[in-house]
């Protein structure tokens, strides 16, 4: 195993605080703790995230780093190993805000001296969009989500892992599915 680890240093002080020498974790903790507290901070920019959630997911992704410690094979630096971590975090924590948020909110603008019949069709219409909502595949959903919420599809093909042009061809693809489900729902 040692013979594959390109990165020695990290692997042996993550071995060492694996066997309780409390000094290996210290140093391996305060040289990846700016870096990872970076990485999170500037990859999770989106307006879906407040500074709450990006605290949260920094101490989530320590705390999981700790748990999975044994699974670092050193071929990677240990950095780069609880960024990758972080990075799992950051999509977990939108998906959850996702779902707790609708795409769109509405407010209610209706006044008591409008016509009754443009009350109707305005909570119709609203209704209707929310269903659409609803419709759509979570991946869809938070594609929408985060590029309705100021976020680039650069930025969001960097959290994913995917190609720019695939996020650009899933928010595309959920746009048209979302009308598609609009007009079933709304003139159907």
């Amino acid at each position: 195993m040692i013979a594959n680890t390109k990165h020695i240093n990290d692997y042996n002080l993550v071995h060492l605080y694996l066997c309780d020498y409390e000094k290996a974790g210290q140093e391996l903790y305060a040289s990846i703790f700016p870096i990872v507290k970076g990485f999170i901070f500037s990859h999770s920019n989106a307006k879906t995230l407040t500074e709450a959630d990006k605290e949260e997911i920094f101490s989530s992704t320590l705390k999981t780093s700790i748990e999975k410690l044994e699974y670092y094979n050193g071929k990677s630096s240990f950095s780069t190993y609880v960024c990758g971590i972080a990075k799992y975090k950051i999509l977990e924590k939108i998906k959850e805000v996702v779902k707790e948020n609708k795409i769109i909110e509405f407010s209610e603008t209706t006044c008591i001296y409008d016509d009754p019949l443009t009350i109707l069709i305005d909570k119709e219409l609203r209704e209707a969009v929310v269903t659409a909502q609803k419709m759509l595949s979570p991946e869809h959903m938070q594609v929408m989500q985060l590029r309705l919420n100021g976020m680039s599809a650069k930025e969001i093909s960097k959290m994913a892992q995917m190609s720019e042009d695939a996020v650009n061809s899933m928010y595309y693809r959920a746009i048209k599915a979302f009308k598609d489900n609009f007009k079933k729902i709304y003139y159907e």
